[in-house]
């Protein structure tokens, strides 16, 4: 799990250093860090909220009903 969210991570600093460039702009390289940092924190937290567990609870619930 190390692995796939150091991984996303630089993933993410590439994606950011990339648009930066297509936007026209040329961030110093602690900004790109800070905000991939904060994109890949954001995306590995999102991914492991209780609220995807609770989504495929309701769909059994739906799909038991209305059988």
């Amino acid at each position: 799990m190390l692995a796939f969210a150091i991984l996303s991570f630089f993933v993410t600093v590439f994606i950011v250093q990339v648009g930066a460039g297509l936007a026209g702009y040329s961030p110093s390289g602690d900004f790109v860090v800070l905000s991939g940092a904060l994109l890949a924190t954001g995306a590995i937290v999102a991914g492991a909220t209780p609220m995807t567990a609770l989504s495929d609870r309701t769909n059994r619930f739906h799909r038991a009903i209305h059988r």
